[in-house]
């Protein structure tokens, strides 16, 4: 009983002797904030950016697979320089396709791109204000 009474005094004590204004949380959390906003920012640009690619070569393989055996188009796929080896007639409309598929491809990149412009103006909104 004696013991509860002494753990009692000393702990209304030491939460006495702590300051009352919010300082010392706002600095602690700060850098952990800021730490899992930016974490959070290269996350969504992978993922973003991986969205945007597998959405470029389904584009291209469902689109090329009419035009270049899969031989070729296992070549052409991960280069796009691998064009100029094929005939003449496939580059033509292989340039096309391609050049569709990066129409895509930067159409959904700049679908993201333009997600982020609410989040960025209600982070600018909430600059220099108190966070707690």
């Amino acid at each position: 009983m004696l013991s509860e009474g002494v753990l009692q005094t000393i702990g209304a004590a030491l939460l006495s002797s702590l300051p009352l204004s919010q300082e010392i949380v706002a600095a602690v959390y700060g850098a952990i904030g800021m730490g899992a906003v930016n974490q959070f920012r290269m996350m969504g640009g992978a993922i973003g950016l991986a969205i945007a690619t597998s959405v470029f070569n389904g584009y291209l393989r469902s689109h090329l697979s009419a035009t270049v055996s899969p031989q070729q188009m296992a070549n052409t796929l991960p280069l796009a320089a691998e064009i100029s080896k094929l005939d003449q007639d496939v580059q033509l409309t292989a340039r096309e396709i391609f050049g569709q598929g990066y129409d895509l491809h930067m159409k959904i990149l700049s679908g993201f791109g333009a997600a982020q412009i609410p989040a960025s103006l209600l982070m600018w909104g909430t600059h220099g204000k108190a966070s707690i």
